[in-house]
């Protein structure tokens, strides 16, 4: 009986160690819990990916953004800090086989929709540099640059490099055939028109001018007293090359100088405001 009972103990050991073996030997039988390979992201917005293992067997796994290991678990956030397309891949591995999943993830320029309370002017004042000179009048003081906040104000610059930058509260759409922005200066004596024109997408979502700066070219000058009529789609990288933009969140105005022969002449500009056509009434 003995014999018969240590015989039978055996058969159940050999058996159930087969059963193991062949366990290990399976590929790995995953099912990924996002399962379109396309997926549209959202700047600053995570995106959370899992792999559910589907059977009782091991392996190892991985996910890679871009080719570059991310993490070891079955599960991974992605939170695009910028716009793009990025390779997300997930690799399951054992003796048995290899199980692999990849997504393609597109992150779009984040934008402000208009709404009802949206103002046609600028929002917002980031930075102002008047003047290179120190003597500064009433007219080239940070209290008439804010005065550009929201509403027609005034405000002057003058000096090689003086600049002013402003934000919207929403994006300005780039329409198609069309001048999507206008600054309204000052048409006297003694002014000029700003020398350079810059535009910035929000490109990381943080609502700050600390992205690309575009120059703005083939500025038309308005009638009489209208300013500079502005269009996005002129807009030109630091090579000079033309850019495709679908809006921009930030405009900064420049004066300068101009030169003339044996001299040069410092330009003041003067700034009325500056407004989003579409929304201009």
């Amino acid at each position: 009986m003995n014999r018969l009972l240590t015989i039978l103990l055996l058969f159940v050991v050999i058996f159930f160690s087969a059963c193991e073996k062949e366990d290990a030997s399976l590929a790995p039988a995953v099912k990924m819990l996002v399962t379109d390979p396309a997926i549209n992201g959202k700047v600053n917005e995570g995106i959370v990916f899992m792999a559910i293992n589907m059977s009782n067997n091991t392996y190892q796994q991985e996910w890679k953004l871009d080719d570059v290991l991310q993490s070891d678990s079955a599960a991974y956030k992605f939170t695009p800090l910028k716009p793009g397309v990025y390779k997300v891949d997930y690799t399951a591995v054992n003796d048995g086989g290899v199980f692999n999943y990849s997504y393609s993830v597109n992150v779009g320029i984040p934008t402000v929709p208009v709404t009802s309370t949206s103002k046609a002017y600028t929002d917002i004042l980031f930075s102002f540099l008047p003047a290179s000179s120190t003597e500064m009048g009433k007219l080239e003081s940070l209290e008439a640059a804010r005065s550009l906040e929201g509403k027609k104000g005034f405000v002057s610059m003058s000096g090689s490099g003086g600049y002013i930058v402003l934000g919207f509260d929403h994006t300005v759409i780039n329409e198609t055939d069309k001048n999507d922005l206008i600054i309204f200066t000052k048409k006297r004596k003694g002014y000029a028109m700003p020398e350079k024109v810059w535009v910035m997408q929000d490109e990381n979502g943080n609502r700050k001018p600390d992205d690309t700066w575009y120059e703005l070219k083939n500025i038309p000058a308005g009638e009489s007293d209208k300013g500079l009529y502005l269009d996005i789609a002129n807009a030109a990288d630091a090579d000079g090359n033309k850019v495709s933009l679908g809006g921009i969140d930030f405009i900064k105005i420049e004066s300068g100088v101009s030169a003339h022969p044996g001299h040069k002449i410092t330009s003041v500009i003067g700034i009325q405001g500056i407004a989003d056509l579409n929304l201009l009434k």
